[in-house]
């Protein structure tokens, strides 16, 4: 359950949404928040990426400076949902948990095949 609250964030003094107990968002701002009641709220840990970056130019998807980060190929070379994401998860295999990259990489394979499947008129 959410819940608009009177505590207001850090960063931009507006009153953040209550995800859950200890948990706070800020839309404004698209960050998450932790507050343990010892102090003030503190900004919920990422994979390196900093505040903006969180939401909109993620690390693992190339960051804002990359050319070929992957969402501005998969929009200029018009990919669409099945091909736009085979690219995305070929691009991020192994940088958002590089415990995870054959994992990645197969999901890539299954958007490919999904999609010649769509082509050959099976699905």
């Amino acid at each position: 359950m959410t819940e608009s609250i009177n505590k207001p964030c850090p960063k931009c003094g507006r009153p953040m949404t209550c995800m859950e107990k200890g948990r706070y968002w800020c839309a404004d701002c698209r960050i998450n928040y932790y507050d343990d009641d010892d102090g003030p709220v503190t900004p919920v840990p990422t994979h390196g990426d900093t505040e903006e970056e969180l939401v909109d130019h993620p690390a693992h998807y190339g960051g804002k400076n990359d050319p070929y980060e992957a969402i501005k190929v998969i929009e200029a070379w018009g990919l669409g949902f099945h091909l736009g994401n085979a690219v995305k998860y070929i691009a991020r295999a192994g940088k958002k948990n590089p415990d995870t990259e054959i994992e990645d990489l197969r999901k890539a394979v299954w958007y490919i095949n999904r999609f010649i499947e769509m082509k050959e008129g099976k699905e």
